[in-house]
């Protein structure tokens, strides 16, 4: 499924803006046919962000979708990143989470804003400065290697990746405006980009 996602998404940037090094426009019929075989080949979130982004739908959808990603907690997971089926919540998922209500306009007051944002300011590690991309709890279910806990975490638990995803989720706190009392922004920011 993945790999199908991933080659129609080559298939998109190679026919509207690669095709002959100029930008050339596919017409309806390619994005729907392109959109025909999302549905049948995709999870049902990728077709919703498909028909938001190309065929003029509604976000409702999208953000319909991703909720069923979501975790009491307010972070994301159920293998909303494709490479692990960690059902649990992760800094990872929930930053791609953000990624797509950024894509989709919600604004800081919407209740998945609010829920995702809190579930990362709540599970910010202060004494390493960053969030865990993965908890060690992903290494009891499928995987690709990469996400394997111990690539990302030394034996002395020093994070060996404090930008992955740490500085995408601090521009996504940005994005929205957060800048609770307990959690100075700035101060992070300038670690994020040392």
């Amino acid at each position: 499924m993945i790999e199908k996602l991933l080659w129609y998404s080559f298939v998109v940037i190679d026919h509207v803006l690669l095709r002959g090094g100029v930008m050339k426009k596919i017409g309806r019929a390619e994005i729907e046919k392109a959109y025909e075989a999302i549905t049948k080949d995709c999870r049902p979130l990728e077709a919703a962000r498909f028909a938001f982004l190309f065929l003029g739908d509604s976000a409702k959808a999208v953000v319909r979708e991703l909720e069923g990603f979501q975790n009491p907690g307010g972070g994301f997971g159920k293998a909303l990143e494709p490479d692990f089926r960690y059902p649990g919540s992760s800094a990872i998922a929930t930053s791609f989470a953000i990624g797509v209500m950024v894509e989709t306009g919600l604004d800081r007051k919407h209740r998945l804003v609010k829920d995702a944002t809190r579930y990362l300011l709540d599970s910010f590690d202060n004494s390493q400065r960053t969030w865990y991309i993965v908890p060690p709890e992903i290494d009891a279910y499928p995987r690709a290697i990469w996400w394997d806990y111990s690539g990302w975490v030394k034996e002395d638990s020093d994070i060996i990746y404090p930008g992955n995803p740490g500085a995408e989720i601090v521009g996504y706190l940005w994005h929205f405006d957060i800048h609770p009392g307990n959690f100075d922004l700035e101060e992070i920011t300038q670690e994020m980009m040392n």
